[in-house]
């Protein structure tokens, strides 16, 4: 597991249930609960962070700065974002 993990990539990979591969069946399973488990704390870490992030700048009334921050989100989570030429964001449908 990387820091440089997106968002997307670290659920994507709970939810294919990857861990360190056993022929017992029994280790299998908890080798992907703890794997699970650590991406997740992760992934609390991560939101946490960039949510910290945009409250700050919408305490400051930098709400331009939080929309962005919000499309950003949502692109680390796996939506398709696009931006036009003038450096505004959309959702793709």
């Amino acid at each position: 597991m990387s820091d440089e993990e997106t968002l997307d990539e670290l659920l994507s990979h709970i939810e294919k249930n990857l861990g360190a591969y056993s022929s017992d069946h029994l280790k299998h399973a908890e080798n992907c609960l703890e794997e699970a488990s650590e991406r997740a704390k992760n992934i609390r870490e991560k939101l946490v962070v960039r949510l910290k992030h945009m409250v700050r700048e919408a305490e400051n009334d930098e709400i331009c700065d939080v929309r962005v921050g919000l499309y950003s989100l949502l692109k680390d989570l796996g939506e398709k974002v696009k931006e036009d030429e003038y450096g505004d964001y959309y959702l793709e449908d």
